[in-house]
Formats: C-alpha cells, structure tokens, sequence
C-alpha cells in the first residue's frame, strides 16, 4: 500500500480481507489505516462501508456500531472455509493491535505474506506448514513473511494485554520451541511486569539463538506512537521501524507523503452540520 491512494473501493478492499482473515473490522482502525486525514473524510468513509453489501453490522444481542463484519451474502460468494469465524467482541481490543501492526508495516511494502491464528486453527496442515511444528501447544496471534533483501524472515507476533501465570508462560515457551520456522518473535506487553515474567522464560531458553531473536514492545506506547515505539531486543533499544528498515535493508520503502497530500486535495469541505450527520451514521 505504499504510497497509494487510500480511495473508498480501495478501503473496502482492506476492509473486507481484515474482517475475513481476522473476523471483524473496527472503525478505530478504518479511520487510522484507511482514510485520508480529515474528520469530514473518516466519517464519510466509514459510512460508505457501514452502506457496503460485502459488509454488516456485528451483532451479537446489541449491534456494535463501530464493529463490521462480512455480510452473510459476501461469505457465502467467498466459498466455504476462506473466512474465519466472526469474532467476539472480547477479542475485539486485543486484535486491533493485531491489525494495527500488520497495516503499519505493510505500508513499507515489506510484508509478503501472513496469517491469523484464526486461520491456522481451521487448517492444521497450513498450521504446520506454516510455522515448522506441531501446532497442539501454541499457535501464534499473527505470522507474516517480512521481506528483506537476503529472503524471508518468518515473525510471530503475540499481544499480552493481561499478565498470565509462570506456568502459562513456560508452556507457550515450549511451544514456541517446537516452532522451527520462526525466526523471529515479538511480544505486545501491557508493563513491564509482564515482560518479565516472560522474559523469565524466554531468555535462557531454546528458542533464542544467533538465528532466532525474541524482541518487546508496549502496547500502550505503540497505541500512541506506532512503528516509533521502542523495541527492547538482544539488549538493544531501537524503535520498532528503525530495527524493521536494518533486517529489511533495500526493500523498506517509506510510507509516501501523497496520500495525505491528494486526500487533503480531494476532500471536500463539509458543514458542522453535515459532519454531525455523518457521526450520526
């Protein structure tokens, strides 16, 4: 998506692939990926998709409105077993970050491939495929094949929002040791007594090596500051892209400018009035 004009057809593209690879999309993450800059912009957009037959409301006894998901129609065409499940909503905050961290990188152009957890649960054979090992212990929240200029690097990513037990931690380091195409595995933490309980079990563990790295990231910081978070790896703290441009090298191209620019061309200026209606919707 580098340098590519975010147009509604195209939204409604991302869109649907985030509802069909993850189960939902949410407006958070259609206004900050999705849209040009500009309120009057966010809101029309997110209402031609609300008006899209691809897509429906997320219902689950009340309507979540800021919630989309396939249509059932837009299911059906896609052909049985190529979209997971809708999500729950408990699950909703913890895979925005997920979402968040894909489209973030992958306007730099770097990210070939990926799969949701989601996915890999509905085939096991690409489960295992996918990641080197049995997926029976652990199977990560998100995986994508970062591009770089010596071939891929396979990343696991996974998002811990709440602090688990040391017990629950140790399995997911032995099942993160069974993994073998891997290559590198970054943690979401909500502080930093999570990471180090984690760290407690990663560190001195099989699955660190000269060719195997375990980074950590905080969630919050990311929330507010995106790629620029600092990374805590091998003892080492870059922000996240500055760390992601050295393993990408050449292939990392930066996020163009225009697409602000042609947006804050196109736009076209709304009422207050108008603007309350949008919301309204």
């Amino acid at each position: 998506m580098t340098g590519e004009v975010m147009t509604k057809q195209k939204a409604l593209s991302v869109a649907c692939e985030m509802a069909q690879k993850f189960g939902f999309v949410s407006r958070r993450i259609v206004w900050k990926h999705l849209t040009f800059e500009g309120r009057a912009s966010k809101f029309k957009y997110w209402l031609f998709l609300k008006k899209a037959s691809e897509l429906a409301p997320y219902k689950s006894g009340v309507v979540f409105n800021h919630h989309l998901v396939l249509s059932s129609e837009y299911r059906k065409s896609l052909g049985e077993g190529t979209a997971v499940s809708n999500r729950s909503s408990i699950y909703f905050e913890h895979d925005e970050y997920l979402m968040d961290i894909l489209l973030s990188i992958r306007s730099a152009g770097v990210i070939a491939e990926y799969w949701t957890e989601q996915e890999l649960k509905m085939d096991r054979v690409l489960a295992m495929q996918t990641m080197g090992g049995v997926p029976d212990a652990k199977i990560p929240d998100l995986i994508f094949d970062l591009t770089t200029g010596r071939g891929a690097i396979r990343v696991a990513i996974e998002i811990e929002r709440t602090r688990k037990s040391q017990r629950r931690y140790r399995l997911v380091q032995w099942g993160y040791s069974r993994l073998r195409r891997i290559d590198l595995l970054l943690f979401g933490v909500v502080d930093s007594g999570t990471e180090a309980v984690i760290r407690q079990e990663f560190d001195t563990a099989t699955f660190s090596s000269d060719k195997r790295s375990i980074g950590y990231f905080t969630l919050n910081e990311f929330a507010k500051s995106g790629l620029a978070s600092e990374l805590r790896i091998r003892g080492k703290r870059p922000q996240l892209q500055d760390f992601l441009k050295r393993v990408c090298g050449d292939a990392w191209k930066e996020p163009s400018a225009s697409r602000r620019q042609i947006g804050d061309k196109l736009e076209i200026s709304v009422s207050s009035e108008n603007e309350k209606t949008l919301e309204a919707n």
